[in-house]
């Protein structure tokens, strides 16, 4: 049976992260997240809206988290393969706020 929440085929998004290397770590369907890992940085997909984070170390700045949203599946694979491509969706955010919000 396939997990579906507006459009969104949650089994698919996983699909697509073992394709590059990502393994799953956590679902939680309350809080509608899918969190995915591959050395040493997470992805957390809020999957009703395609929200996406990715928090990694950063060699300067420590762990860093970069916000994207309303992401299509396009550039979600761009994501998986390097999660540190600039869009114009990003934006920084902090990783306790990440944390709480995103369940990282």
């Amino acid at each position: 049976m396939t997990k579906k929440t507006d459009n969104v085929d949650i089994e698919n998004l996983i699909f697509l992260g073992r394709l590059y290397d990502w393994r799953l770590i956590d679902f939680n369907a309350k809080k509608r997240v899918v969190i995915l890992k591959r050395k040493g940085c997470r992805l957390s997909i809020k999957y009703d809206k395609m929200n996406v984070v990715s928090c990694m170390n950063h060699p300067k700045y420590g762990t860093t988290c970069l916000l994207r949203r309303n992401v299509d599946m396009n550039l979600f694979e761009d994501i998986l393969y390097n999660p540190r491509v600039h869009t114009e969706l990003g934006k920084s955010i902090s990783p306790f706020k990440a944390k709480k919000i995103y369940c990282l």
